[in-house]
């Protein structure tokens, strides 16, 4: 008995003075070169990236050209379909910025467009220099997001107000007997791009429209730079996150004004 718990002792004491020893790594011997090798082989170095930035250069102007033609033939279209329809509503080349309700030009769909067109050409300089699709960065889709929900909003909160209009002009019934005194006919509005997009409906400059039209011009001046140097004209950069609250900040301005003068003018 007293063999047994001798051994089982000794064997006990082996055990806790072994599991130390192999888990320090110091005590493990370092393996020879030659074995190391044979076992892990050397990993081959990373094929350079084949970037080749006038191939780059060329898909940019071909993007923008492409976007050009294929904007002139959707604006052909529209003046076809209005000739035949007979609304004599006079298109033009930037149509798509302009809202239906009002028919005047809107700062956030401008914004839209001009960050469209700003991120299809730099994506496909960025594919043509090196041949393969570039990652798009979270805030770059974010920013998007923004603009598009902007956009949206405020051809929604123009179209609410063209049908109060509307609603407004209908003729009653004592305008109807009465025609002793006709009402001046209203005058047409045609689009006028630095009114509509600077001025407000009393003809006096307009702080969120200027301040949101200003913010557009200075992030993509920034964006188009940070794709040339940060990019190098082949990765789309990361907007930082501080640029696409801002911009957000500039839309709620933007549109809480708007939504605002409609309240008032209601009033």
């Amino acid at each position: 008995m007293g063999l047994r718990l001798s051994m089982f002792a000794l064997c006990v004491s082996l055990f806790l003075f072994t599991v130390p020893a192999l888990a320090d790594e110091s005590l493990i011997p370092e393996q020879p070169a030659e074995t190391a090798l044979e076992t892990k082989p050397a990993e081959a170095p990373a094929a350079p990236m084949d970037v080749n930035h006038k191939r780059g250069f060329a898909g940019g102007v071909v993007a923008l050209l492409f976007i050009a033609v294929g904007q002139n033939f959707l604006v052909s279209a529209a003046r076809r379909r209005a000739r035949n329809l007979g609304t004599g509503r006079e298109i033009k080349f930037f149509d798509l910025f302009i809202t239906p309700g009002d028919e005047s030009y809107s700062i956030s769909r401008l914004q839209m467009y001009l960050w469209t067109v700003a991120v299809i050409v730099t994506f496909c300089a960025s594919f043509m220099a090196a041949m393969k699709i570039p990652d798009i960065p979270e805030t770059l889709y974010m920013l998007m997001g923004v603009n598009l929900a902007a956009a949206v909003t405020s051809s929604a909160l123009a179209s609410v107000e063209e049908g109060k209009a509307t609603t407004a002009e209908a003729p009653s019934v004592e305008a109807a007997v009465d025609q002793t005194f006709p009402a001046k006919p209203k005058e047409e509005h045609k689009p006028d791009f630095i009114r509509d997009i600077f001025f407000d409906e009393a003809d006096s400059l307009d702080l969120p429209r200027t301040q949101m039209f200003a913010w557009t011009v200075v992030s993509l001046i920034a964006y188009l730079v940070m794709f040339l140097k940060t990019g190098n004209g082949v990765e789309l950069p990361v907007i930082p996150q501080g640029l696409v609250v801002l911009m957000g900040v500039s839309h709620l301005g933007y549109l809480g004004a708007k939504g605002a003068a409609m309240v008032g003018k209601k009033g």
